[in-house]
């Protein structure tokens, strides 16, 4: 019986390391047999930069696209540059926009009620026969026309040019005339309309602004 109780603390301590045994080196390879070994290995591009990697998460990025419409508006980032010298609305716009970016005014966003109010006073005198910013006749200032397309102005101008051949020397010449450039340049107007039309041979040209 000694000899018996002697040799149990042996045999358990033979069947403790068998189990280890079988834990630390038999099951790791079990599990090992396990893993594919077709797999490629998956790592980042080691010659990819920071850069690249914003550049990358930026692509994932869901775009939100705005319902507001900018007509053709050139930010600071574009060339800026007018496509040709002709007075159309988008020129004048442009550079009358880029006169704004100098002074780092935010730019004027085109409005279609405001071109009516500039459509309204150019027909008006085309058909008095005037220019003037008040009708001599019925004595109608700039306001009244404002007030016709119910545009709720806050603040509002007028700028009017005549017989210019080009947008360039049309806008020069506001920005060389101190009302006119106080119009282009006040920082409190957030759109503007614009009407061009002919008063027999001349060219005229009309450029409202506003904020409501």
């Amino acid at each position: 019986m000694k000899h018996l109780k002697l040799q149990v603390p042996a045999i358990l301590a033979i069947f403790l390391y068998i189990i280890l045994f079988l834990l630390i080196i038999v099951v790791p390879i079990i599990d090992r047999k396990k893993i594919p070994t077709n797999l490629t290995p998956i790592q980042e591009n080691p010659t990819e930069t920071p850069i690249q990697k914003i550049e990358k998460q930026k692509k994932n990025i869901p775009i939100k696209i705005s319902k507001t419409v900018e007509l053709n508006i050139k930010t600071p980032d574009e060339s800026g540059e007018v496509v040709s010298d002709i007075i159309n609305h988008d020129n004048v716009l442009n550079l009358v926009n880029q006169e704004r970016f100098k002074v780092g005014l935010a730019i004027l966003k085109r409005n279609y009620t405001l071109d009516r109010v500039a459509e309204d006073k150019l027909e008006d005198m085309v058909e008095y026969g005037y220019w003037s910013h008040t009708n001599p006749e019925t004595l109608s200032n700039p306001w009244v026309w404002f007030e016709k397309e119910e545009y709720n102005y806050k603040y509002a101008g007028e700028n009017l040019g005549r017989r210019f051949k080009t947008v360039q020397n049309l806008v020069a010449g506001w920005m060389a005339s101190e009302k006119h450039k106080e119009n282009i340049l006040k920082p409190e107007y957030k759109e503007t309309g614009i009407a061009i039309g002919k008063q027999g041979e001349f060219l005229l040209v009309v450029q409202v602004f506003g904020a409501e």
